[in-house]
């Protein structure tokens, strides 16, 4: 967004889930701030407009947050220990 005074609705669902820190709640912020972005798509947004390109900025960056909580929650040692214990991670075709 070019304007900084300019504000969306959604926005306010998209930066509570930018700016939560609680782990136990992130996903969820996350995934409200998606629907939330995914109903404003569902009305008219006027291509390559200011809104369109924040539209797509925010969605891009919060795939990237779910990208980095996967990667964290799978290098996570516990995860890693529990699926060393998991029988299922131990069976062979």
């Amino acid at each position: 967004m070019n304007n900084p005074e300019t504000s969306y609705a959604w926005q306010h669902v998209y930066m509570a889930a930018v700016c939560e820190t609680d782990n136990g709640l992130m996903m969820n912020r996350i995934y409200e701030a998606l629907a939330a972005i995914e109903q404003r798509r569902l009305s008219p947004v006027e291509a390559d407009s200011e809104e369109d390109h924040a539209l797509t900025a925010a969605e891009a960056g919060l795939q990237s947050l779910i990208t980095e909580r996967t990667e964290k929650f799978v290098g996570d040692s516990h995860f890693g220990a529990w699926r060393m214990r998991s029988p299922s991670a131990n069976k062979r075709p």
